[in-house]
């Protein structure tokens, strides 16, 4: 089990990182926990670049200790509305795409 210390440092990291939190209930195998995110935004590079990225942080047992872990946290589900209709799909070679504008497929 990791000591306070680097949990308390784990989530002073997180409040470095993360533009903004978010709580939300979730049903598991063993019961009720509730999740907190942390939001920021895609890096130069990702194929998500400029868009809301959401990470998993960690599990409570109780809504008020997330809380009081992540002050300022937002309640509920939120979603990150990213968008994926810039990427080609396999059946859409484009130029400087995923595939080599040359493809055989084989006919």
């Amino acid at each position: 089990m990791p000591s306070l210390n680097h949990i308390m440092s784990q989530r002073e990291a997180h409040h470095r990182v993360f533009d903004s939190f978010n709580i939300e209930m979730k049903e598991t195998p063993t019961g009720v926990q509730w999740a907190v995110y942390g939001f920021g935004t895609y890096g130069k590079g990702s194929v998500l670049e400029g868009q809301t990225k959401k990470v998993f942080l960690e599990y409570f047992d109780e809504e008020f200790a997330a809380k009081i872990a992540y002050p300022g946290a937002d309640v509920g589900f939120r979603s990150a509305n990213n968008t994926y209709s810039h990427l080609p799909d396999e059946e859409d070679p484009v130029p400087g795409g995923m595939y080599p504008d040359d493809i055989d497929d084989g006919i």
